[in-house]
């Protein structure tokens, strides 16, 4: 986890889109200050009119596309990480990581370097290697991102990319189906053609059911807050392998199918809305940067001048049979982790944060072993809050584990006793009650596991929030 939340971090520079870095060899004041028809020499030094030297600004100038050169270094870097580096895994480390990755200056060296040494340099030879990496890169990365998001299944790359780390999905609700649940005529359409991704040839829904694992379909609610648009999936395991078919909210067209865990046949792809961002600039179509927390210039693209549906803050219930608020009409029912009961909100106020952090936890040390999430993009403060970890200790008795949020309240989750057995703790989407719900949900969560007693040693392995979020 610590490589992935450091890559993560790193996302937080702004970007900046004015050049103001000074080659060093100006000759005089009236030279320094003057930038009027300065332009890059054959050599790539910046010259006024008259031969003399100027500011390497007044040739660089602001920076609103990256050269393509460069652009196709980082893409190659992502390229060849996901297809040759052994130790890529995509579970650990998301597309957004890989461009922040990729974006870098020893990647995009030969590029930078062919192409200054040119007959015609671009603008940005003119700036010295530190100035091309804090200010001409991050117009790279950003550029370089939007092209690979524009492409990109807006589902991720697998059934579990949507319940873990699809950054532009929310998760509505889910529920477990089998052969007595109560059904409308959709959804059993839906099903039987669900159940075709097995390669079972069934007529009927009772039959469906009876030839998928344990007899049983998982059905989701789902939204994608990137381009506001509603799916339903239906996933099932035939031969302990997963299964199924994603359809547009409200009809039986396929949108993708789930072949053994891999999404196939993707077409709906990412919206402008949900893309990381450090200001606005680096959103399109009309969105704004919204969710940047104090101190981290990282945020998401929303635009909640499209939040208009008439049925936004009315009172919802979670039932067997319903997920509070209308399937496909991007509201989910927030505040109802607990009771089952809230108030129906925007479903881009909803995200999920995932890690795999995998850290000792030290022996009877009363700082434990600290996992951290950064939440972004969400509203101002916390409706509803959703843990799921996993920890393995030999004698999970011994811990306590504490929940920590951006404010630094902390809220016991876990607190192991004499009478307490097992090796594992393992919480799915646990609700957690303690938290005030004023307390900003942007910012850097906290999971702290502690080992009361000596003796026995274990392992925080995974440390995942979904966070549900209002406005104050």
């Amino acid at each position: 986890m610590k490589k992935l939340f450091l890559s993560v971090f790193a996302l937080a520079v702004t970007p900046l889109l004015v050049f103001g870095c000074d080659d060093g060899v100006a000759s005089n004041t009236e030279n320094a200050t003057s930038c009027k028809g300065a332009k890059l020499d054959a050599k790539g030094k910046c010259r006024l009119p008259n031969g003399r030297f100027a500011k390497a600004k007044c040739c660089a100038g602001p920076a609103e596309q990256c050269d393509a050169p460069i652009l196709e270094a980082i893409e190659a870097c992502v390229t060849d990480i996901r297809n040759n580096d052994p130790d890529f895994d995509p579970s650990v480390t998301s597309g957004f990581d890989l461009y922040d990755q990729c974006s870098d200056p020893e990647v995009t060296a030969p590029a930078r370097d062919a192409r200054c040494e040119g007959s015609k340099p671009p603008a940005y030879c003119a700036l010295d290697m530190d100035a091309f990496t804090s200010e001409y890169l991050p117009v790279c990365r950003v550029e370089a991102t939007h092209r690979w998001l524009d492409g990109a299944c807006v589902f991720g790359e697998s059934y579990r990319d949507i319940l873990d780390s699809a950054e532009a999905m929310v998760v509505v609700g889910r529920r477990q189906l089998t052969a007595g649940s109560s059904l409308t005529d959709l959804q059993r359409s839906q099903i039987l053609s669900a159940v075709e991704a097995t390669a079972h040839d069934v007529s009927t829904v009772e039959a469906a059911f009876e030839v998928v694992d344990d007899n049983v379909i998982f059905q989701s609610e789902l939204w994608d807050a990137s381009g506001r648009r509603g799916f339903t999936a239906y996933e099932m395991g035939a031969g302990d392998n997963s299964f199924g078919k994603i359809f547009v909210s409200g009809t039986t067209e396929v949108a993708a199918t789930i072949n053994d865990g891999i999404l196939e046949g993707c077409s709906p792809l990412w919206g402008n809305e949900r893309r990381r961002c450090a200001t606005d600039a680096d959103c399109r179509g009309g969105t704004k940067c919204h969710g940047r927390p104090e101190g981290f210039a990282l945020g998401r693209c929303i635009d909640p001048t499209l939040d208009t549906s008439p049925l936004e803050t009315t009172a919802c219930t979670v039932t067997e049979t319903s997920f509070g608020c209308p399937d496909g009409s991007g509201l989910v029912c927030a505040g109802a982790a607990a009771s089952g009961e809230g108030l129906c909100l925007p479903g881009w106020m909803r995200g999920r944060f995932h890690s795999w952090p995998r850290t000792a936890i030290p022996d009877n040390k009363p700082a434990g072993a600290d996992a951290a999430l950064l939440a972004y993009g969400l509203a101002t403060v916390d409706m509803d809050i959703k843990l799921t970890m996993q920890i393995s200790h030999q004698r999970i008795s011994d811990l306590r584990v504490k929940l920590i949020n951006p404010a630094g309240t902390e809220v016991v989750v876990f607190e192991g006793s004499s009478q307490t057995p097992g090796t594992e703790v393992y919480f799915d989407d646990k609700p957690v009650i303690g938290f005030s719900g004023d307390e900003s949900v942007n910012g850097v969560w906290h999971l702290v596991a502690i080992d009361k007693k000596s003796g026995k040693t274990g392992t925080l392995d995974r440390f995942d929030l979904e966070l549900t979020s209002r406005w104050d």
